[in-house]
């Protein structure tokens, strides 16, 4: 009998329950993560005087 209720289970929903509040806290660190980085580019071209060096920089930090 146990065997047929694991059978007649909603696994998307079970699943949904346990994981949905980890995955809105990755979806919001990623969005805060994001802007930060937005609001950094924005600043490095304020002090920086061309885009080329910001673009220079970015890529310098994406390789190490």
């Amino acid at each position: 009998m146990e065997k047929q209720n694991e059978i007649n289970k909603n696994w998307s929903l079970y699943y949904r329950e346990i994981y949905e509040p980890q995955i809105k806290r990755l979806k919001k660190r990623c969005d805060d993560l994001y802007d930060e980085n937005k609001r950094m580019k924005i600043r490095l071209e304020k002090y920086e005087k061309s885009k080329r060096m910001v673009l220079y920089y970015n890529k310098k930090d994406k390789d190490e």
